[in-house]
């Protein structure tokens, strides 16, 4: 036997109890809370198919539970119509922070708070129109703990309300990010993408759909998205304008000294490609002819005469039985 609430809910163990210490209802007695039998168990997870009635989740996903419809606290029975397969989150979901009876735990808060002021009122009076010392010592009594449930119910209030407000906020911004999302994937094509991960961002072995996260989780707004592409692209293209700069300085400091270099060491013509080259060189920078041979100008001058005389060589002016047998 236990004493329990129709207004609140509670469960007292006490059956001294006759009015509800909290909202100052009559108590109501009945039978303790009995075990679901394990045939009821089966019979509610096969009708269910073994699934959650609220996610879909199987038993080999989560552990299932069963649950009662109408709570117990409230009157509900172990009758199989009032039975339902949950998992373990749903389930705890359903008897703290989300729903009871299709209510939300604010809306429930709410009104035990409005039933709580009504039974004050109550008490207020009954106290007024009590005869006997020990009756104005209860209600006293019941409208201090009334009022101290109120107080804790009020702050219960202002901290769900504060979580709805963060809630609504949080799903405004999965919004808004979804809605940014999709824009950035299509406004990407795959070449734009590729010019603007690779040549502007930098960034290597990263698909779209990372990247457009990354770009979400960094910059936040489309605005700051493209001023922040407009920014690499500028840095890229300063970046290349400096690279061509500096080669073109490069390469007019390098002619110049070897204007100056000639001017200072002199020139001559190799022999071989008729091109100039300093006087000073040991091999020809075009065609790596070498001058190991002939230390000067006109060493290497003669050279080139003579080779330019002397026949070429081929198979029919070597020596050798070789030459002889086959001519060409």
């Amino acid at each position: 036997m236990e004493k329990y609430c129709e207004s609140c809910g509670r469960v007292f163990d006490d059956l001294n109890f006759k009015l509800c210490p909290y909202c100052g209802s009559q108590l109501a007695t009945r039978q303790g809370r009995e075990n679901i039998p394990r045939q009821l168990r089966h019979q509610v997870f096969q009708r269910d198919g073994y699934r959650c009635r609220e996610c879909g989740a199987s038993n080999d996903e989560t552990v299932l539970e069963i649950d009662h419809i109408v709570p117990v606290a409230r009157g509900g029975t172990n009758d199989i119509e009032n039975l339902q397969t949950l998992c373990r989150e749903c389930n705890r979901m359903k008897h703290t922070d989300e729903w009871v009876g299709g209510e939300t735990n604010l809306e429930m808060t709410q009104k035990r708070l409005l039933m709580i002021d009504e039974r004050i009122k109550q008490a207020n009076v009954a106290l007024s129109n009590a005869s006997t010392e020990d009756e104005k010592i209860d209600y006293k009594f019941l409208i201090l703990k009334l009022n101290e449930e109120k107080t804790s119910l009020q702050i219960k209030i202002d901290e769900l309300l504060y979580e709805a407000e963060e809630n609504k906020k949080q799903e405004i911004e999965a919004e808004r990010r979804t809605k940014l999302y999709k824009k950035l994937y299509v406004r990407f094509s795959d070449e734009d993408y590729y010019n603007t991960v690779y040549n502007y961002f930098g960034l290597w072995y990263c698909t779209k759909e990372d990247f457009i996260i990354e770009l979400i989780d960094t910059y936040s707004t489309e605005e700051n998205i493209n001023n922040a592409i407009e920014r690499k692209k500028n840095e890229l293209i300063n970046k290349v304008q400096k690279e061509e700069k500096l080669k073109i300085e490069r390469e007019h400091r390098q002619k110049k000294s070897e204007i100056k270099r000639k001017e200072k060491i002199g020139t001559i013509f190799c022999p071989q490609c008729g091109k100039e080259i300093l006087k000073n060189a040991i091999r020809c920078k075009y065609c790596h002819y070498s001058f190991k041979k002939y230390p000067n100008k006109k060493s290497a001058e003669k050279s080139a005469e003579k080779s330019a005389e002397k026949p070429s060589q081929n198979y029919n002016n070597k020596k050798g039985l070789f030459g002889k047998l086959f001519p060409r």
